[in-house]
Order: structure tokens, then sequence, then C-alpha cells
């Protein structure tokens, strides 16, 4: 049991989760972590995921802990060999089918492109980093 949960059990303290990450701030993040976060407060089993900038960073440790969690991931970013690393790390045991697509979204035909070939989705994390020099 995580120290904090067992603190407020062990106080006699009735708290749903939400009113424990009210009462601890930005401390529970710290404590916690985000996956604590993902899976107490949501269920994404079998949501279909869009994850921009998915090749490498942020956007491929988001990528994995939504499979884990039993998503099916749709991985865009424009590197193509990254795509495919992410894409071989990804966890398939719910039977999910992640896809991957190379777009350049600063491309306004690419963006119509890839909207044309995805399925409705349930979610989205819009993590491209797009800089412009």
């Amino acid at each position: 049991m995580n120290p904090y949960v067992q603190l407020a059990v062990e106080s006699g303290q009735h708290l749903s989760v939400p009113e424990m990450l009210m009462n601890a701030g930005i401390v529970i993040l710290v404590v916690f972590g985000v996956r604590f976060l993902m899976y107490i407060l949501i269920s994404i089993s079998g949501k279909i995921i869009l994850i921009t900038g998915a090749g490498g960073g942020i956007g491929r440790a988001t990528a994995d802990e939504c499979a884990k969690m039993g998503a099916c991931i749709m991985l865009t970013d424009i590197n193509e060999a990254s795509l495919h690393e992410t894409l071989a790390l990804l966890d398939t045991s719910a039977g999910q089918e992640h896809k991957l697509f190379v777009a350049d979204l600063t491309d306004e035909d690419t963006q119509t492109e890839l909207v044309k070939n995805l399925p409705e989705l349930d979610g989205m994390v819009s993590n491209a980093g797009i800089s412009k020099v």
C-alpha cells in the first residue's frame, strides 16, 4: 500500500482519492507519479489514443504507459525509425493493434491526410514539439 494511503487509513481518515490528491497538492505527484493518477482516476482499457511526438522521450513513455493500461495506441512522429522503435516496445497483452503514422504536423496537407486515416479517437496526447527557427 502506498505510504500516503496507508497513513490516511491508519489515522481513520475516510478520504476519496480526489480528496487525498487535493489535500496533498502537488506533493502527491511527486509521491505517486503520473502512473498512479492514471491507474486510479481513469480507465483507458480498449480506448483508442493518438499520441503525437511518440518517437521518443515523453511521447514514447506516454505510449508505453497507455499501452500497459490496455489502450490501442495511434503513434505519430516525423521520424519513422523512432516510431518503429516505440511500436516494438508497446504492450499488446490486451490484444491491442497499435499503429504508426509518419507525419510532419507542421504541414497542413499531412495533417489532413493523418485525420483521414485515423480511426475514431477516444483521446489524444498532443506532445509533438514544433519549433520555428
